[in-house]
């Protein structure tokens, strides 16, 4: 294995099918993937209920 997919865990094949968008990684994928790139697209995530109050979308439908 090489550098990257070592680290990952994964086959040269996936990360070349990630790549080329043929494939996506798989959800027990994702922590070393975050992990790599050092980035965590969900650590800003606020609650729904928190984006709703902000959007001032109704609570039901016609209110």
């Amino acid at each position: 294995m090489r550098g990257v997919e070592r680290l990952l865990g994964v086959s040269y094949r996936s990360l070349s099918d990630w790549e080329q968008s043929k494939l996506s990684p798989t959800i027990k994928t994702m922590p070393k993937i975050i992990q790599f790139i050092g980035y965590d697209p969900f650590e800003d995530a606020s609650p729904l209920s928190d984006r709703r109050k902000n959007a001032d979308v109704p609570k039901t439908p016609g209110a």
